[in-house]
């Protein structure tokens, strides 16, 4: 395993476009912080200037630059072509040979990009990260086979979680329909 700066494996872009959106519409997506926690991308209001705007492709890393500082998602086909937010930056990676995106994300979320993130943080009241202080930090970049082994694994930990998630949801829905005929039964109705 090797390690690698960010900035010499991946363009580290900051979002230019203010999270001025709409719930409906069919305008240009936006992806900002509250995509990041996985909500669906919203649409920009009609005439957000759009002239510096990075807009996303499937495998970008998008990180939250202030708030829940260093939160990360993977773009994938529904959010790519989204417009990045301006408190977000998108790492979209260079060395292919070297990096997959997979890895980039799951070390975003590692306890060792948590900390370089907190050393780095700026301000008290609503820390924040600059994009050069993300180009800075430093990733290990073990083989390809290695970065592949790990998104393997890592697949199947999130089809158990998805399965998980499904069942509890179901549950609930089970017990809240359970408790409603037993007071409609009670009621006599």
């Amino acid at each position: 395993t090797t390690n690698a700066r960010l900035g010499d494996v991946a363009d580290v872009l900051q979002g230019r476009v203010p999270a001025k959106t709409i719930d409906t519409g069919q305008g240009t997506r936006f992806f900002g912080i509250a995509e990041i926690s996985g909500q669906e991308p919203r649409s920009l209001e009609a005439g957000t200037d759009l002239s510096r705007a990075v807009y996303l492709q499937t495998g970008d890393i998008v990180i939250a630059l202030l708030g829940d500082l260093g939160k990360s998602a993977m773009i994938d086909d529904r959010a790519a072509g989204a417009v990045l937010g301006r408190e977000c930056a998108a790492l979209r990676i260079t060395q292919n040979e070297r990096l997959l995106p997979s890895w980039l994300h799951a070390w975003t979320e590692s306890q060792d990009f948590r900390q370089q993130i907190a050393r780095h943080a700026s301000g008290t009241t609503m820390p924040r990260v600059s994009t050069r202080t993300l180009a800075d930090l430093v990733l290990p970049l073990p083989s390809l086979s290695c970065q592949q082994e790990l998104a393997a694994k890592i697949g199947q930990f999130d089809a158990v979680l998805k399965t998980t998630e499904e069942m509890v949801r179901n549950l609930q829905e089970l017990r809240a329909a359970e408790v409603n005929l037993a007071i409609a039964g009670a009621r006599g109705e």
